[in-house]
């Protein structure tokens, strides 16, 4: 019962905390209002002016993934990164045909810059919100009005290839469709070669009015390699190829538009924060030479024309054709587009056409603001008087600087105002947040803290009616968190040392605080590490402070060696000595792991120069990468095996550390080995196999891992007994079946040392008169709680190895030595564990720090373009056939410290009690982990010590939540703040699903334990 109660109240507090979450996500994370009304020519929003008609009768769209704009400009100078100059096509098409052929713009996508919020930017001509980024990689149909249902409803043809992304936003549009799976971002070569197999075939054909193409291979390119790599300039070069090709075959009443949906980073991501991630490519090529030039235009050598936005393809491509601009549009006619007979006749048609444009965007914005009233009235309405002044009917008398600025002007009141916040929501949603922490802090009973939220509830109403409700419902959050903060501290000290605690909560305050700056955000990997570094310096200077040190008398040797040596002997058992080393190597290991971070896009001083890898890893290494990754992946193993020996535990012919670790994690360790060199082939080589060759050794890791997790969740006692024969000699229970080589030199020993108390036993009863019965010696009981938790915690980390990939795998090695040396610095704090074996605060958010660094030092980073999916493909090609799979895989690729620092936070109560030093185990209230798990202090100490571990990261997520809240208009909200909050809410999520978890799993160890107890008992 005692379980099920405790269990009860952790997921109380849980669930109270997911309210708050989704309420302020509620108020935060709004998306547009979508409307599905529809353009039609009778709303005076298409054009069918026979000059427009006459150039133009079909079109071909191109759309190469990821072309940075660097990618096609060209250069004058040689370079050595392998991106510059490979498309020299556009150049000479630019040098032959001159620049009213070939005309290069700068195209401005807009954050966020998933391939599918592009897609639907440059169909509807409407910009996705932040929240949008989520169907990215579950895509439904598109219900407002695009410009391919436009198309469809005129009765043209349209044929697709490529992204299959496309068949799903737009289902039964395309009359020829040939989609290839994207979701891989491993494959460079599938989608790109399944399109140039198909692509000239189609564009001989007579029946189409459009070709939309989607290529992925410079995308996922990047994804894998990045743009430094000579993988990119062989995709570039096919790219190039192909451009050439298309256009030897094009007929010249065909328009070629060649476009990037967004760019990439030196990292070969892509989330919209930087100007590399939004800036890329259009193309256009006009056969005829139909293009426009202004009065006294000068090109340079690219036939550079200017910098537009991205949804500006839309207005354009539908007047040009003559269908309606699709209703929502914010985009702008780009004017050397234009048509005509003669300049004049262009000038005139440019005129007419932005005035149409015009009406349209001014119907979008009355029928939004009708229906939804979020436009600042008095913008709003001198913006619609001066557009209303202008009129299809005079387009003639018009500047088009003034209608081109007015469509600008309502771009950026939209982009200003997209997602209105409801700060009630938000409000609310950070008070019960900070209410239940403050509860818990307080160790308040429940009926207090239910009368605390009525009453708080009823105030922020009341709050409500006040002239400003936002600052008050504000001063409201802060003076109920102020006071539980005073009050918490005042309770809490008095448990603790005073200075020690005041020093945690100054580090725990500034840590949630400098989530309300963006370049504490930029620069949190430092942060953390300075943190994490001032504590382990802090606990060696407590540590110090609080030990008695007592250090060995030398003896009088004239040996000056054997003086030496006892000497150097003497400092083993010194607190302060074994304090310096494990304080020393923990630094070592944090600065050392802190160079396998990987680096924001915004972090510019991590570039190394201007031609070379942006990661904090040198690209140098790549050979040797598998070498240092299998060694480190065999350290592992190694050290859970000598742990399993140690403790007594790897005996038992069905035990799971011997089943487990000795024969199935090797084994399945040799298959990840053998698959990171089998990635190591040129891509060309690897994507020749047939998949299985591919899929099959990762594929069996995973089903040794899983097959691991069920023995461990089915037998998780590892204990066995030894029994005295007829002689009074100890074996093995199952002596008779097992081989004596097997059994280790540690083992023989104890039974040798078992013997000889026997032998004494039996000659002390002789001598009183009467023979003495020997009893079993047991094996594993003093360590088995905590062998079952490490059991565990080796399969999940074998399996994030895996995940993480072959670049990460050394670092997780030095998790296990940081790890092992926290977890002594802990057990070595006297007050770590009170008498009733509850963990101080200190020591829990040291453990919880440690969880923040590491999430950074496995590669991982608080920013969209930072999202590894790689980790959804291993031992998997092409589309997942659900989204759940690769879902679960990415979110263990990211979270994977909080889910590894979750898993083994038992062992922060445990491992005192664990650990092999006698004079500190004489200290202790108990003497094994049976007795402790037996006592009625287990499920409390267990209880508090993941309700503390839950407050620090709710910590860190309140931080999120309100520097979100302070900064929502703020110009880099959804570039830097809302992401960040994203992560961190995700983090506390997962981090709560996995305390509740291992909760149960300690459950499974008691009640197992108690069973084989009871079975060899009886």
């Amino acid at each position: 019962m005692g379980f099920i109660k405790q269990l009860c109240f952790l997921i109380l507090i849980i669930t109270t905390f997911f309210v708050g979450i989704f309420i302020f996500a509620n108020g935060f994370l709004l998306t547009r209002h979508e409307m599905t009304l529809k353009s039609s020519c009778e709303s005076n929003t298409c054009w069918t002016a026979p000059e427009i008609n006459k150039v133009y009768s079909k079109a071909i769209v191109i759309i190469i993934d990821a072309l940075r704009f660097d990618f096609a400009e060209y250069k004058d100078y040689t370079s050595k990164l392998p991106y510059i100059n490979k498309l020299p096509v556009l150049r000479e098409l630019a040098a032959k045909k001159g620049c009213s052929s070939a005309r290069l713009f700068r195209f401005q996508a807009d954050a966020p810059t998933t391939t599918m919020q592009r897609i639907k930017g440059f169909t509807t001509g409407s910009f996705p919100t932040f929240v949008d980024i989520s169907n990215n990689f579950d895509s439904s149909e598109i219900t407002e009005d695009n410009i391919i249902d436009q198309i469809v409803a005129q009765k043209s043809n349209i044929t697709f290839l490529g992204d299959d992304t496309w068949l799903n936003l737009f289902p039964g549009r395309f009359s020829t469709a040939l989609p290839f799976p994207s979701f891989d971002v491993k494959d460079l070569h599938t989608v790109d070669n399944g399109i140039l197999n198909h692509l000239y075939d189609e564009m001989q054909k007579p029946d189409w009015k459009f070709i939309i193409a989607h290529f992925l291979g410079v995308d996922h390119c990047g994804h894998r390699y990045g743009p430094v790599h000579p993988e990119m300039t062989a995709k570039l070069g096919q790219m190039n190829e192909m451009i050439q090709s298309v256009v030897e075959k094009m007929t010249n009443d065909t328009l070629l538009v060649i476009m990037g949906d967004h760019g990439m980073t030196e990292t070969g991501d892509h989330g919209g924060a930087t100007v590399d991630e939004v800036d890329t490519t259009l193309f256009v090529y006009s056969p005829p030479g139909a293009l426009f030039s202004p009065d006294n235009a000068v090109f340079d050598k690219n036939c550079y024309d200017s910098k537009i936005q991205q949804v500006d393809i839309v207005p354009t491509l539908s007047l040009l054709f003559g269908f309606p601009i699709p209703f929502p549009n914010l985009g702008s006619f780009i004017p050397a587009l234009i048509t005509g007979e003669s300049h004049g006749h262009q000038v005139s048609n440019l005129k007419q056409a932005l005035t149409v444009n015009l009406k349209q965007v001014q119907n979008y914005l009355q029928e939004y603001n009708k229906m939804h009233s979020t436009f600042p009235q008095e913008h709003f309405q001198s913006l619609i008087t001066a557009m209303t002044q202008i009129s299809p009917q005079n387009f003639s008398s018009v500047d088009t600087q003034d209608v081109i600025q007015f469509l600008r002007q309502a771009r950026e009141m939209c982009h200003e105002i997209w997602a209105q916040f409801n700060e009630i929501l938000m409000s609310v949603g950070l008070q019960i947040c900070a209410t239940v922490m403050a509860w818990y802090f307080l160790g308040l009973a429940l009926k207090h803290f239910i009368a605390a939220a009525v009453i708080l509830f009823f105030i922020d109403c009341m709050a409500q009616f006040a002239d400003d409700k936002i600052l008050a419902g504000l001063i409201i959050f802060y003076v109920t968190v102020g006071a539980f903060t005073v009050l918490a501290a005042k309770k809490a000290i008095k448990g603790e040392n005073c200075l020690w605690f005041l020093l945690s909560v100054v580090a725990v305050a500034f840590y949630g605080g400098i989530y309300t700056a963006n370049s504490f955000i930029l620069t949190e990997d430092n942060t953390i590490c300075y943190l994490f570094t001032s504590m382990q310096c802090y606990c060696f200077l407590k540590l110090i402070t609080n030990s008695k040190i007592s250090r060995t008398k030398l003896r009088t040797s004239k040996n000056f060696l054997k003086r030496t040596f006892q000497f150097a002997t003497s400092f083993y058992h010194d607190p302060f000595t074994i304090s310096m080393i494990l304080s020393i190597t923990l630094m070592l290991v944090t600065r050392y792991a802190f160079t396998f971070r990987v680096c924001r896009p915004e972090q510019f001083w991590c570039y190394k120069n201007s031609e070379e890898s942006f990661s904090a890893i040198d690209q140098s290494s790549a050979v040797v990468k598998p070498v240092l990754s299998t060694i480190s992946l065999v350290g592992i193993v190694l050290t859970a095996i000598f742990w399993f020996k140690k403790t007594g535990n790897s005996r038992g012919l069905l035990s799971p550390s011997r089943i487990c670790a000795r024969n199935l994690i090797p084994i399945a360790v040799v298959c990840i080995t053998l698959h990171w060199v089998l990635q190591t082939f040129p891509s060309k080589q690897l994507d020749s196999l047939p998949d299985m060759y591919v899929t099959f050794l990762p594929r069996c890791a995973f089903v040794l891992l899983l097959s691991c997790t069920i023995w461990w969740l089915i037998s998780p006692i590892t204990s066995h007994l030894i029994y005295p024969d007829h002689k009074g000699r100890y074996v093995d229970e199952s002596s008779q079946t097992s081989d004596a080589q097997v059994i280790s030199e540690y083992y023989h020993q104890l039974k040798q040392q078992l013997n000889k108390n026997v032998q004494a036993d039996q000659e002390m009863s002789r001598n009183n008169g009467h023979q003495a019965q020997a009893p079993p010696a047991a094996f594993g009981l003093y360590t088995f709680a905590s062998t079952s938790i490490l059991g565990m915690g080796e399969v999940l980390l074998v399996l994030i190895v895996l995940l993480l990939d072959v670049e990460i795998a050394p670092v997780m090695f030095f998790f296990i030595l940081s790890t092992g040396c926290l977890l002594e610095v802990i057990s070595m704090d006297e007050n770590s564990c009170k008498g009733d074996m509850k963990v101080s605060w200190v020591s829990v958010f040291l453990w919880s720090l440690s969880s923040s660094f590491w999430w950074f030092a496995t590669g991982h980073q608080g920013g969209i373009s930072s999202i590894p999916w790689n980790a959804a493909f291993v031992g998997f090609r092409g589309n997942h056939p659900t989204v759940a799979l690769p879902a679960v895989m990415v979110t263990s690729n990211i979270f994977s410290s909080q889910i590894l620092h979750t898993a083994l936070l038992p062992l922060v109560v445990l491992w005192p009690i664990t650990r092999a030093r006698s004079s500190s185990r004489d200290q202790r209230k108990f003497d094994s982990e049976l007795d402790f798990v037996q006592s009625e202090h287990f499920w409390p100490s267990m209880t508090d010590l993941f309700m503390k571990h839950i407050l620090f990261q709710a910590v860190k997520m309140l931080g999120c939540m309100t520097s979100s809240f302070l900064h929502r208009r703020h110009l880099m909200v959804w570039w830097i703040f809302a992401p960040r909050y994203l992560y961190e809410s995700v983090a506390f999520i997962v981090t709560c699903i996995c305390s509740v978890l291992c909760f149960c799993y300690l459950a499974r160890i008691k009640h197992c334990m108690e069973k084989w107890i009871h079975k060899k008992i009886s």
